[in-house]
């Protein structure tokens, strides 16, 4: 997802996105693709195009339980780094006796 885009506007997401900076036309294009299959959706427009888009719900809710599942698996491999680099510690004191 695209950081502190929750719900903003075209010309937001143009100058925060480089593929599409300074693009309205390729936003609008990428937003409906990304609408097409349910990850955002329209919640205004002016003179006839789109100009506003919220992320669905759904991938906050989607999204948010991976996000713990990686939260778990990196403090899982912080924990393991932490167990080597003590034994490490170990084996390199008992090479200088």
């Amino acid at each position: 997802m695209i950081k502190g885009y929750g719900g903003k506007d075209t010309r937001t997401l143009t100058r925060r996105v480089t593929g599409v900076r300074g693009n309205t036309d390729a936003a609008r294009k990428a937003l409906a693709v990304l609408e097409s299959f349910g990850w955002v959706r329209e919640c205004g427009s002016w003179g006839g195009k789109p100009t506003r888009w919220e992320i669905s719900p759904v991938i906050h809710k989607k999204y948010k339980e991976r996000a713990e599942q990686e939260r778990k698996k990196r403090a899982e491999n912080f924990k393991n780094l932490q167990k080597a680099l003590e034994l490490f510690g170990k084996e390199d004191s008992n090479e200088a006796d």
